[in-house]
């Protein structure tokens, strides 16, 4: 082989380099794009997958309740929940179910044993909705709205109330219970005190109580 063919050879070779470097990295950094983008969804969909459970009596929502929830914020101090109520044929013209959106805000946490917690307040709004032809969001015509200036269907409610907080000792899937009470009044009962003087707080208010089941995130 003559030398300036070996030379040639060497040439082409030195160039071809930063080819190849720059196509290995191109590749390299795909892969950790992929890499990022596939651990990036996982994590988004982790937080899609509900943190507690909810059992609830009263509230104005239903005689009994049951949903689920998501913790967030600062130390786990706000919460969003959904929930199903269920209203027995005793309770109305006939079996109904109720639909709720609750927002919650719970500002202190104080440790009273490395197991117990007490929760001094537990406050928030929530918006319910009542199944069945006989409620309305809009007046009927029948009424010529000169009646109802308000939805039959959906209640407004602001809450405040108290919990205890029971943490499991090891890591489990349940990691602990909440026992909790509410008192909560709806807007339409706010009107009709504001209107008749004669109706008593007790008259007006809701009492509730429950159990919340905090779910181990890293199970």
């Amino acid at each position: 082989m003559s030398v300036k063919r070996l030379i040639f050879r060497l040439l082409i070779c030195l160039l071809s380099l930063p080819i190849i470097c720059t196509a290995s990295e191109i590749d390299d950094y795909s892969i950790e794009q992929q890499e990022l983008q596939s651990r990036s969804e996982s994590n988004g969909l982790r937080h899609l997958i509900p943190t507690h459970a909810k059992l609830q009596y009263g509230g104005g929502i239903g005689v009994a309740s049951i949903g689920v929830g998501w913790d967030y914020g600062k130390r786990n101090k706000w919460e969003s929940d959904i929930l199903v109520g269920y209203l027995p044929k005793s309770y109305s013209d006939v079996d109904r179910f109720t639909f709720t959106l609750r927002q919650n805000y719970t500002p202190w946490n104080i440790e009273t044993t490395d197991h117990i917690a007490y929760e001094p307040l537990s406050c928030g709004i929530y918006c319910n909705i009542i199944s069945g032809n006989k409620f309305w969001f809009q007046e009927p015509s029948k009424y010529g709205g000169r009646y109802y200036k308000f939805t039959s269907r959906v209640r407004l409610h602001a809450f405040v109330g108290q919990r205890i907080n029971f943490m499991s000792e090891k890591q489990r899937k349940l990691q602990g219970v909440s026992l909790y009470y509410e008192l909560s009044l709806c807007d339409l009962n706010v009107i009709a005190k504001i209107t008749n003087s004669k109706l008593k707080m007790s008259d007006i208010l809701f009492f509730s109580f429950g159990l919340k089941f905090q779910f181990n995130k890293s199970q």
